[in-house]
């Protein structure tokens, strides 16, 4: 056997061991946080420090800790301002109808169970979604590029899975202002502003700040701000 060959089958030989180490390692952990459920709290509050700590470092916003919220969003002349609440406060305004913009205020709504996030354009609209009855939705998109008019900037959006829920209201402005801020660092959002859509179809289609996306089982439409 030459030396090249033996090199291989020594790192060969390493990597097999090394994976089944972590299999081990993984399966006795499942084990162990089933039998102390404190464990698993535990992880998840070391992921979450370091996560902090990685965002606060670049400038970043994180969310909260826990697992289930809701969030209402307002972006005035330029100025975003949020407000985390328990789910719980969700009934207390049931049956209010609020209008997108009001003095040059746009809003957006969201709601995180689980793992899954809603983001509805009202908050009318988000009280009217069954959180026990969420329907995800496979993603249209092939890709997604955000463009700044002014500079001529161009940055890909990777929307992370749990968002492509059925009717969810996404890529409007506030949700892109907001999506800068927790995940684009060193790079200020500019309302003036075009979104770049491509489908696996390899059709293209471009929205401006007055538009946004609606998901669904067939796709998405584009639909305009009222």
């Amino acid at each position: 056997m030459n030396m090249c060959g033996y090199i291989v089958d020594i790192g060969l030989f390493f990597f097999i061991k090394y994976t089944e180490l972590c299999v081990y390692i993984e399966i006795v952990y499942s084990g162990l946080c089933k039998q102390y459920p404190y464990l698993q709290e535990l992880d998840s509050v070391i992921r979450y420090a370091f996560m902090y700590m990685h965002a606060r470092s670049n400038g970043l916003l994180i969310e909260p800790f826990q697992q289930t919220w809701m969030n209402s969003i307002i972006v005035s002349n330029g100025k975003m301002v949020e407000s985390y609440k328990d789910i719980s406060y969700l009934g207390s305004i049931r049956g209010y109808k609020d209008p997108l913009y009001l003095d040059n205020v746009s809003q957006l709504h969201m709601l995180k169970y689980d793992d899954y996030y809603v983001y509805k354009n009202t908050s009318f609209e988000l009280i009217s979604t069954n959180i026990h009855n969420i329907t995800t939705v496979q993603s249209p998109f092939f890709s997604i590029e955000y463009i700044d008019v002014d500079s001529d900037l161009s940055i890909p959006l990777d929307l992370p899975r749990n968002m492509f829920i059925d009717e969810n209201e996404i890529c409007s402005s506030v949700f892109l202002k907001r999506w800068f801020e927790y995940n684009i660092k060193d790079v200020t959002f500019n309302p003036n502003y075009l979104v770049k859509i491509t489908d696996f179809c390899f059709n293209t289609c471009t929205l401006d700040a007055s538009q946004y996306i609606v998901l669904s089982n067939s796709g998405f439409s584009v639909e305009k701000i009222k």
